[in-house]
Parts: C-alpha cells; structure tokens; sequence
C-alpha cells in the first residue's frame, strides 16, 4: 500500500489515505469514511462512524504503532472501495460521499506528521562522499554517522520550503531515501533489521550550508539543518512487502526540472539494515524515520555553487522508482523574528 496523511485544507484535521489510482485519476481512499461505509453496509450499524474512528487512527504514527495487524482494517477499506468502481461507481461519485479525494484536491502532511525522532545519515552514498572530499574517495568509515532533525521542521509535499532570512544565506538540496520503523526493537542484528522497517518513502534534507558549514568548524550540527520547513517528507509510506529490495532504487533530484542528482541506492555505503542495527543502539520506536543519506550533485559542490543553491520560487522535485515524487517549492525568505 502507498499510504498519505493529509487534510481536506491547511490546519484541517489530520486524516490517512491510500493512493488509488483508477484510468487517469490519481486519489486517496480516505481510510476512517471508507470503512465507516463499509461498516455500514455490512450490518447497518448507526455507531459504524464512531467505530471506524476508534479502530482505524487518523495519526499515522497511532497506526503503525497498532502492530503486525495494522494494516488489516486499512485493507478492508480500500478493498471496499474498489468493489464499489467494480460495480460501476464512478471516482466522482465516491469523492460527493466523502469515500474518496483526489490529491489535486488535499493538502498533503509529511508522511509521518512527528515522528519520535529523525535520524539522518550523513556522507552515506560513496559519490557523496568523494565530491565531498574534492573528488578523492575516502576509506569507507567503520560506522555511520547521522545528526538529528527536529520533527517540527517537517513539511508534506506541495508544501514551502523555508527560505531563511539573512546575508549570504546557501539554501540546499538533498534528495533522500528514507525508512520507517515499524515496531520498537533495540540492539537489532543485521539479518533482523529490515523486519522492523514497515516502509520507505522521500525525504528532501533542505540544508542551509553557510550555517550548518560555520558549526561543523565547532564540531557541531544543529542549527543549519533545523530550519523550520527545511525538511519536506512524502507524499507516501509504501510499506516494506512493495519494496522488495531497498538497495536497488533509483533516486533523481530535478531543480526547475533540471537534473541535479541521479543514483542508485546500491551506493550506499551503509545499507537500510545497516543502518537500523547501528542506530538500534538507543530504542527505536514506530514511526521513527532513518534518511539514508543523499547521493552526489548537491548544489554546495557545483561550480559554481551561486549558480544552483536554491533560491526563491525553485521547485524541487525527488523522485524514487515505486515511491514517487516529492515537489515543493522555495519560499520567499521568513522573517527572522516573531510568530511564525
């Protein structure tokens, strides 16, 4: 299933969905309505609403916290809700009952709208890391290395990028493959890791460099990757049994649909699994996110970098083959002080 959070409208109630794709329309089958519906004509219960919404969450991280049967019910919803196109019900029809949105029509949430913790690998694909290092590839290192990313700085696809205010301001890209987990392990193996992973979806790490290159002088990394809006995740969770092989994706970053980044995730240096059993030294738990890293062409190693650090009204987009496409656009700068 390729799941979304999303809201009828900005600051709407949060709601999950699951993609439904029927001819030419692109929709979310809204899971609570659909089974509510699905209650309803199975045994014409008048409490069919109030148990959908007891039974399936509307906060994806509630819903993946329900365990190994979470997904049974979301299944029910949207099996319903094909047997109603079967029968001859028209998308149109099924979005006037509230069953169905087209995703022209929502506003997308990040994925996981807060998850726990955001874990972010850093230098983890070997083009990254000789680009980094002036085009020479350096020893592989014996263990991964991340720094954290506030859950508040998510944003949902479609959604602005923050462009912070501010002199001399390196505003940057990063297109990603990112995990979920899906159960809470701690001091995983290897062979067990992915069994925790409940699914994969984009991530675009939006750095502001000129910040976060003055803390790594102090041996630090904070600020430069905190910014608010400064980490769009989406549009979906594609769960694990449709990702067969997570090292085996192709990951394309365009700016103004420009091709910036283009890779396979079998340059990764330190795979999915690896990374799970690393970071499963402190307790992971559901919904917690692991951003796997980014590939070369950043704009901060172009020549010359002015030239394709992200400026304004840019529109990012990341694209990974079976989980889709994260597009967001750069906002004009925020202001440094006040209510956001």
């Amino acid at each position: 299933m390729k799941l979304a959070s999303f809201a009828t409208a900005p600051g709407q109630a949060k709601r999950i969905g699951v993609a439904l794709e029927s001819g030419n329309e692109r929709a979310l089958v809204d899971l609570t309505a659909a089974y509510a519906s699905y209650l309803w004509d199975l045994n014409r219960n008048h409490a069919a609403a109030e148990i959908a919404r007891a039974q399936i969450p509307a906060d994806m991280c509630d819903l993946i916290a329900l365990g190994p049967r979470r997904f049974e019910l979301p299944k029910q919803a949207v099996e319903y809700v094909q047997n109603c196109l079967g029968r001859g019900h028209s998308v149109e029809e099924l979005v006037d009952q509230g069953l169905v949105f087209k995703t022209t029509a929502v506003h997308f949430l990040p994925v996981v709208p807060r998850p726990g913790k955001v874990i972010c690998a850093g230098t983890n694909y070997r083009s990254h890391a000789a680009e980094s290092a002036g085009g020479r590839v350096p020893d592989a290192p014996e263990h991964p290395v991340a720094f954290a990313k506030f859950p508040s700085v998510l944003i949902g696809h479609e959604e602005e990028i923050n462009y912070p205010s501010g002199p001399g301001r390196q505003l940057d890209y990063e297109g990603e493959l990112a995990l979920v987990i899906g159960d809470s392990c701690r001091g995983v193996s290897r062979d067990q890791a992915l069994d925790f992973v409940v699914g994969y979806t984009i991530f675009n790490d939006v750095s502001v460099r000129d910040i976060q290159f003055d803390e790594m002088k102090r041996g630090m990394l904070l600020l430069g990757k905190n910014f608010d809006g400064c980490g769009p995740l989406g549009p979906y969770l594609v769960t694990s049994d449709e990702v067969p092989d997570p090292q085996a994706l192709q990951l394309r970053t365009r700016v103004n649909g420009a091709m910036r980044q283009e890779a396979s995730t079998s340059d990764l240096i330190f795979g999915c699994d690896q990374l799970v059993e690393y970071w499963s030294k402190v307790t992971l738990e559901p919904g917690d996110v692991i951003a796997t890293g980014t590939p070369s062409g950043v704009g901060i190693f172009m020549d010359p970098p002015a030239q394709y650090l992200l400026k304004p009204g840019d529109v990012v987009e990341v694209e990974i083959d079976g989980l889709g496409l994260l597009r967001n656009r750069v906002a004009k700068p925020s202001s440094p002080a006040g209510r956001p």
